[in-house]
């Protein structure tokens, strides 16, 4: 469908067919990323691979990205911190959030652990758990991030209307000052990663991709200053039979596309896993029924990296211990938390109970 968000034309693709057209068949024509106050202030104008418009530029950024950071034998070199990690996590469910009724936010506790998988991975910390850096200092952090997915999820006035003075726009001010501490915390880093570079305290096997980053900036690399590095770490076509006008922004739909019942039936809403068995349905972008990493020229760079520590984590969830509800709570999957990212609008809270001897935790 068409729409107009202020003076911006939107089309909107919400079936597999139309996702199709626009990540594959066009492509190159909707490589492009609008403008937006979020690409302009939080990765300052549009420095990272995100926001960045579609160019030599992004190219090189992108290259980057696959070829140096999350290649295979990267992915495979933090093998054994994701084990400890995931195990670290499994034994601390022993110990329940609320100890009378023994129950656990299950959201908090994956987002230490994939905050220590990121930040170990990118800077060699870790800020959750035994033998951490500074827990309450991630914590500030973890808020800081919470408020950059809010506030790229709400309506910015300014990127509709632009000739509006931007002091009107909520979320121009929001973005500025979480910009703000975003910034100081991963220039802190670089700043402690490049003294220790200059000290000789690194070597080839403790290097982090920060590491990676800071060794290719200084052999030259001018796309990657400390502002990109900062952002690393954080046309016209007939479209279907349309004419898409040039300067359209096109938002894909995915979350209409994962219940399109004329692709996964009438009971696209049901919960069961078993429709998948005996189908070669592929998520990392060739079929369109599904696309939880996108496709095409703009896929998720850390898609490998994403289903390696979600396939880890749920199997050792799921095999290490029992969960259910907490007497007379339910779990409501019907409301939403829309921000960047979508979520349950309430926290998932759950008993866990072993199913195996704590030693093999």
């Amino acid at each position: 469908m068409s729409l107009r968000f202020g003076h911006v034309p939107v089309v909107v693709a919400s079936s597999p067919a139309a996702a199709k057209e626009f990540l594959k068949t066009h492509d190159a024509a909707f490589a492009s990323r609008p403008l937006s106050a979020a690409g302009r202030i939080i990765v300052h104008y549009n420095a990272g691979i995100v926001f960045a418009p579609y160019g030599d530029s992004w190219r090189h950024l992108r290259k980057i990205a696959t070829l140096e950071l999350l290649t295979a034998r990267r992915i495979d070199m933090f093998r054994s911190a994701r084990m400890e990690e995931v195990r670290s996590m499994c034994r601390s469910l022993l110990v329940a959030d609320d100890r009378e009724t023994g129950i656990v936010d299950v959201r908090g506790r994956v987002t230490a652990l994939t905050f220590n998988l990121i930040t170990f991975m990118l800077m060699g910390k870790r800020y959750f758990g035994k033998d951490t850096e500074n827990e309450e200092g991630a914590r500030k952090f973890l808020e800081v991030i919470a408020g950059t997915f809010e506030v790229c999820g709400e309506f910015p006035i300014g990127d509709y209307f632009p000739w509006l003075p931007k002091f009107l726009d909520p979320a121009e001010h929001r973005m500025h000052s979480l910009a703000k501490s975003l910034h100081e915390f991963l220039g802190e880093n670089i700043s402690e990663h490049e003294n220790k570079r200059k000290n000789n305290k690194k070597n080839n096997t403790d290097e982090d991709f920060l590491d990676i980053l800071l060794s290719l900036r200084d052999n030259g690399d001018k796309h990657l200053q400390n502002e990109n590095i900062r952002s690393v770490m954080t046309a016209v076509s007939n479209v279907m039979g349309y004419h898409v006008p040039r300067g359209t922004t096109v938002l894909i739909n995915a979350y209409a596309i994962a219940r399109d019942s004329t692709a996964w039936g009438d009971d696209a809403l049901l919960f069961r896993p078993e429709r998948f068995l005996g189908t070669d349905l592929d998520i990392r972008g060739r079929d369109f029924e599904a696309v939880p990493f996108g496709s095409g020229r703009r896929q998720c760079p850390g898609m490998a990296l994403a289903l390696t520590t979600v396939h880890l984590t749920l199997a050792n969830l799921l095999h290490g211990f029992e969960w259910r509800e907490p007497s007379g709570e339910s779990i409501d999957t019907s409301k939403e938390q829309y921000e960047l990212t979508l979520l349950l609008a309430k926290k998932l809270r759950l008993i866990a109970t072993p199913r195996l001897e704590q030693g093999t935790l």
